[in-house]
């Protein structure tokens, strides 16, 4: 019961200091890209509404997908994962890449087949990205500016600074940063939506070049 109640305060002050409005309890996310639609049941615990850096409005939400939902008969759900987002509206990127996939190399095994054949890899010349990352778009997409999208200051950033365990999903103008089950520390969240505004920028500059 204390550990609920500090839970509540945390999220309330967190809210509160840096100008968010926060939904308590069981929320729907718009079921914009991938991850979003993953599992029979999908839904925000928590979720932040507001500004996540300079320029950009969005969400920081706990997520939960799940493979199966509660019956009378059965104990419990079958968790499909837990995951800590930030979104946030891309739209200028939205004619150049409809879809672009950037995940953790050692934790996202079978990606390129599930995505197959509606994605591809995309091959940069660094072997320190390549080998944290598995970078996937959608078929049809400009090589070059792709290319460019991941300048050298960028996949810099990438390889340095996001946080343990960092992946984006770009679905249709909309941006899905996340990381691995439900942070609940305030440096832990600032660093997902610095991150997410990281990209965000990203691809709103490199489509407005």
């Amino acid at each position: 019961m204390f550990r609920s109640r500090a839970k509540r305060a945390f999220f309330t002050s967190y809210a509160a200091t840096r100008g968010m409005t926060l939904i308590r309890g069981k929320s729907r996310l718009p079921e914009r890209t991938p991850l979003l639609r993953r599992g029979e049941e999908h839904f925000s615990e928590r979720s932040l509404l507001g500004p996540l850096g300079e320029g950009f409005e969005g969400t920081l939400a706990l997520y939960t997908a799940r493979e199966g939902r509660s019956t009378p008969g059965r104990r419990g759900d079958v968790d499909f994962g837990r995951y800590t987002l930030g979104l946030v509206e891309v739209p200028e990127c939205r004619r150049l890449a409809a879809e672009l996939y950037c995940q953790p190399r050692s934790g996202f095994a079978g990606f390129e087949d599930r995505f197959r054949p509606a994605a591809q890899r995309v091959e940069l010349e660094s072997t320190a990205l390549a080998s944290r990352y598995e970078i996937f778009a959608a078929i049809g997409q400009d090589p070059v500016w792709l290319r460019r999208l991941f300048s050298p200051s960028f996949v810099a950033w990438l390889i340095e600074h996001p946080p343990p365990g960092f992946a984006f999903e770009y679905f249709d103008g909309m941006l899905c940063c996340y990381v691995p089950g439900h942070r609940e520390t305030a440096a832990e969240l600032d660093h997902l939506a610095l991150a997410t505004v990281v990209v965000a920028a990203r691809l709103r500059d490199e489509a407005t070049e």
